[in-house]
């Protein structure tokens, strides 16, 4: 499998000797073509056959004095040797990361280094201004919650340096929302309030999760105040994981992580510190009499319930490093009571 450079383009700047060993990245494909970047610079090739996305290359330059100007990258298997390829690889993107970073005056140090590796092996371009967004969002809210940010930047979402304050503080942004709209002197206007500003959020997350992912959010009264409901979906290798974030004055941020596999329904109920101490305890003695309950109304499968404490608050946000395509058209509008 071959890749052929096309005409000049700056090849002697690269310096690509004979035999040399190269990291490429396809940018842009268009039939046989392609843009590649190799050590930061871009050039036209011609593929000869289906390639991956990143690989590592082997320069040959044409042994024909009619196509002497013409330069082969022949791409490596890598069963050839992985941790070879693996060591040459991680060479030649420091080359780059310096590179950028020389030329763009931007200091050598390790937690910048980290976000720009990061952004080029995501397919990002890499940008000072980006960097230092980042940079800046891990310090002020941490390295979780910075992780999210990168990934609404992987979904091409074109967001302003305001951004990481939007959503960090989202969730009180909604209760705003919500109580403008319960609190609205006439009941049609603070309908109408409410309906504007959602399906906007929902469109925005429905991009950032994947539009099948069916993230919604709604709105469920519960005793003597209404609940923020936020629900998405993802496709697992052997079944469904269904996220529930429930945002409540009274109770706090509360995640139900559900996985649902072929014989078994998985429960995870994760509450704030400070309810986790008020309630474990009872929960831990009813939650196996309540198992076996559910599993008798639901045939052939089993139910696990735990309660754990809730530490990561962003678990919601944090997609799945599951591969497989997420199904359509499954539990599209849910509201579930706590």
């Amino acid at each position: 499998m071959n890749i052929q450079l096309i005409g000049k383009q700056g090849i002697p700047s690269l310096k690509l000797q004979n035999e040399k060993i190269v990291y490429v990245r396809i940018v842009e494909r268009k039939e046989n073509k392609a843009t590649i970047e190799i050590n930061g610079q871009k050039l036209e090739a011609r593929l000869e056959a289906d390639t991956p996305e990143n690989f590592l290359a082997l320069v040959e330059n044409s042994p024909s004095e009619k196509d002497k100007n013409t330069i082969i990258l022949r791409i490596i298997s890598a069963a050839t040797n992985k941790q070879i390829l693996k060591e040459i690889q991680e060479q030649n993107i420091s080359k780059i990361i310096k590179d950028f970073f020389i030329e763009n005056n931007l200091p050598l140090r390790e937690d910048l280094i980290k976000i720009a590796i990061k952004m080029y092996l995501e397919g990002i371009k890499l940008s000072r201004e980006w960097i230092k967004f980042l940079n800046i969002a891990s310090m002020k809210y941490g390295e979780s919650f910075a992780n999210i940010i990168f990934q609404f930047l992987k979904s091409n979402l074109n967001i302003d340096l305001s951004f990481p304050e939007f959503f960090f503080y989202y969730r009180n942004i909604l209760k705003k929302l919500l109580d403008n709209a319960l609190n609205a002197k006439e009941k049609r206007e603070g309908e109408n309030y409410g309906k504007d500003i959602i399906p906007i959020l929902k469109n925005l997350f429905s991009i950032y999760f994947g539009k099948e992912s069916l993230y919604n959010i709604s709105f469920l009264d519960f005793e003597k105040e209404t609940i923020i409901i936020q629900s998405r979906k993802e496709k697992k290798k052997n079944g469904e994981r269904y996220y529930f974030d429930c945002s409540s004055r009274e109770l706090g941020n509360i995640l139900l992580i559900i996985d649902i596999e072929d014989n078994y329904y998985d429960i995870k109920l994760y509450i704030e510190d400070f309810l986790y101490k008020e309630i474990a305890n009872k929960f831990e003695e009813r939650v196996e009499e309540k198992s076996k309950e559910i599993s008798k109304m639901i045939q052939n499968k089993s139910v696990f319930i735990s309660l754990n404490r809730l530490a990561n608050p962003l678990i919601f946000w944090e997609r799945s490093k599951e591969d497989d395509s997420i199904e359509k058209n499954i539990m599209c509008n849910i509201d579930i009571s706590v």
